[in-house]
This record gives C-alpha cells, structure tokens and sequence, in this order.
C-alpha cells in the first residue's frame, strides 16, 4: 500500500472510493481517494497478490530488542496532544527515547496493541501508526510533524491476526534533509517480522 496525503486529515468521518481497477492472474491493483466532507486528502494505490508460498521466499530477521516487555514503560494518553485514536491503544515504548528530549538518536517504537476488539490488516495498520515520528526525539520543545507518503508491505497472511494481541515495532530515520525525513520500520508478531513500512515525513522545526 501506497498513501500519499495531500493535506492533513482531522478527526471525523471518511469516504473511500475506488477510483480505478486492475485484476491480474496474479496481482490486484487498487486505486483509491481518500474524501473528507468533499475535499479530497489522500490517494492510496494498493497491489494485492494471494499468499502463496514460492521457492525463493525468505523472511529477513527481526531487529535485536532495545528493552524487554517488563522494562518498557507504558505511555499515557494525553488528550489534546495525541491524535485521539490514540485512546484505543496500549502503547509500551521499547525503542528510542521520548519526543523533545533531545536526544541523539531517530529511533522510535516498542509494543503495541488495540484495547479493543480488532483483527487483521486493519488491525495492524493502527499499530504501525501509533507511533510518533522517530526525529521528534531530536529536538527539545513542541514541534509539529506530519507524514506525506506512507508505504507499508505485508509479507504475511495477516487477516486473521488478533489486534489485542501485541506486536512490536522499530522505527528510525534513516534520511533526513531539511524538513523532510525518510523513515523505515519494521512491524513484528511473535518475533516474525510481517511488514515493512516506509514513510516520508515533513517537520516544521
């Protein structure tokens, strides 16, 4: 999946329409409009291909853990900071260091799960994005961010998945040029890594 976001998008409803379809023998291919109200927001192409084992499949490793479960310190909710879906997760941060610390590193991420009932890929997809923008870290005061491009893989049959079930993620700016960011994660069940995101993310430092 591919979404590029045209302006931000704030709370309240959404319309998705597919805009254009392609059907492959062995791929989907899936572009959509994000709409709220009558404004268009995002764009989103998706290519959809059955999960089917093939002989030169491999499974890259998952990333070393930073802290255990037990030592990774539950985040609070904080209400009119956080984006408000936020309210309907269980966030224990694992990796990197809290937003406007300064520290030194672009490293966000830690475990993560609905508290609420949620499966599959859409399950998933707010796990991913539960997650500040790692180069927040960087700087010492209040500092807005937003993401531009969101690419995320999956690379297992995740349908079934149990969102109230954890998952781990890490998360770092690997790129970073003026106010833009390129950062890579990885997204991991039962110590499996199932997808791959990438975003590009616009900071107003």
């Amino acid at each position: 999946m591919d979404t590029y976001f045209l302006e931000p998008v704030g709370p309240g409803p959404i319309r998705l329409a597919v805009e254009s379809s392609r059907h492959g023998k062995h791929l989907t291919h899936l572009e959509m409009g994000m709409y709220s109200q009558d404004t268009r927001v995002a764009v989103a192409r998706f290519i959809h291909a059955d999960a089917v084992a093939g002989p030169l499949d491999v499974v890259p490793e998952a990333p070393a853990v930073e802290k255990d479960f037990e030592d990774a310190p539950e985040m609070p909710f904080i209400e009119g900071l956080m984006p408000e879906f936020l309210a309907n997760m269980q966030i224990r941060l694992g990796e990197g260091d809290v937003p406007m610390t300064g520290s030194s590193r672009a490293v966000a991420g830690g475990f993560v799960r609905n508290r609420g009932p949620a499966r599959g890929v859409a399950a998933l997809l707010t796990h991913a994005d539960a997650w500040p923008p790692p180069q927040l870290a960087l700087v010492t005061k209040p500092t807005a961010a937003s993401s531009v491009r969101w690419h995320i893989a999956f690379h297992a049959d995740v349908d079934s998945v149990d969102g109230q079930q954890w998952s781990w993620l890490r998360t770092q700016a690997d790129w970073r040029s003026g106010p833009l960011s390129t950062v890579t994660g990885t997204l991991v069940r039962d110590g499996v890594p199932v997808a791959y995101t990438e975003q590009t993310i616009v900071m107003y430092a």
